[in-house]
C-alpha cells in the first residue's frame, strides 16, 4: 500500500533545523517547477504574468533557454515560494561543474538576481526552494538575500564574494535553521560530493530520509542494480514518496 500524502500545512514554513510539514509541499512545488506550463500544487497557485508584474518582477528573468535557467513563484496568499529547477539537460550539467568547482556560472548570477527581486516584493514571506542543480541555486539566493531555503538532493555549490554575498554572514545564518537541505539514503551523486575534498562542504542542516529500496540475493551483487538505486534516489519522485512515508516532522514532535 502506498503512503497516503500529507495534506500541506497551512502554517508558513520557517527558520528552523527541524523537519516541518510545509517542507513537503516545497518538495511538490520544486517537482511542479520544472512543468513551465503548471498552475501549482499543494494549495499554492504559480503567479502569471500578470502577478509578476504587478509585483514589479519581470515574467521574462525567470526563464532563459540559452543558460537552462528556470524558475516560478508561488503564492497561498500568506507566503510566496521562489522555486529553482534542476538539472534537465548538459547546460545544467555543465553548470554544476563550472560552479562547484569555482567558475562564475550564469544560472547562479540568475538565480540571485530574481531572488533579490523576490524579496523586495515580497520580503519575509518569501521562502525558497530547488531540487538538484536548483537546490544550489536556491542555497545560493538564500544566502544573497538572507531567506529562509529548503533544498533536497542539492548540488555543492561554491560560494563567491560577489554577487553571492558575504560567506561569513551565511554560514552564521545556516546554523539558526536558515537552510534545510534534505538528502536520501543511498543517493550516490550527494555521497560523491561530501567524499570529495574538490567540492566545498554543502552549507545549511542536513536532515536524511532512510531508502526502503534494499537490494537482496544476486541483485546485490550486480553494479548496475546499485547505480539505479542511487539514480533513483536523487531525483525529486523519491524525495516526495519517502517524506509522504516517514513523515519526518512527526518524529520531531513525538520525540
Amino acid at each position: 500500500m502506498s503512503a497516503r500524502a500529507p495534506v500541506a500545512a497551512n502554517q508558513g514554513v520557517t527558520r528552523g533545523q527541524q523537519s516541518q510539514q510545509g517542507d513537503y509541499t516545497l518538495a511538490l512545488l520544486a517537482k511542479d517547477v520544472y512543468s513551465t506550463g503548471s498552475q501549482g500544487v499543494g494549495g499554492f497557485t504559480r503567479l502569471n504574468d500578470s502577478a509578476l508584474l504587478g509585483a514589479g518582477i519581470d515574467p521574462a528573468s525567470l526563464h532563459d533557454s540559452a543558460s537552462g535557467f528556470q524558475a516560478g513563484i508561488y503564492s497561498d496568499n500568506q507566503q510566496y515560494v521562489l522555486a529553482f529547477a534542476g538539472t534537465n539537460d548538459m547546460r545544467d550539467w555543465l553548470s554544476n561543474v563550472r560552479q562547484a568547482t569555482g567558475y562564475d556560472d550564469v544560472q547562479y548570477n540568475q538565480a540571485v538576481a530574481v531572488a533579490k527581486s523576490a524579496k523586495a516584493a515580497f520580503g519575509e514571506a518569501l521562502v525558497i526552494a530547488g531540487h538538484s542543480l536548483g537546490g544550489g541555486l536556491a542555497a545560493t539566493a538564500a544566502l544573497a538575500t538572507g531567506t529562509v531555503a529548503v533544498t533536497f538532493r542539492r548540488r555543492r555549490f561554491r560560494l563567491h564574494a560577489e554577487p553571492y554575498g558575504d560567506r561569513s554572514g551565511g554560514e552564521e545564518r545556516c546554523p539558526s535553521g536558515g537552510i534545510r537541505r534534505y538528502s536520501e539514503q543511498y543517493d550516490m551523486l550527494t555521497g560523491t560530493q561530501e567524499s570529495t575534498s574538490l567540492i566545498p562542504d554543502a552549507i545549511g542542516h542536513k536532515i536524511t530520509l532512510a531508502n526502503n529500496d534494499t537490494l537482496s540475493g544476486i541483485d546485490d551483487w550486480r553494479p548496475s542494480k546499485h547505480v539505479d538505486r542511487s539514480l533513483t534516489a536523487h531525483g525529486i519522485d523519491k524525495v516526495i514518496s519517502s517524506m509522504a512515508e516517514q513523515k519526518p516532522w512527526e518524529t520531531r514532535a513525538n520525540a
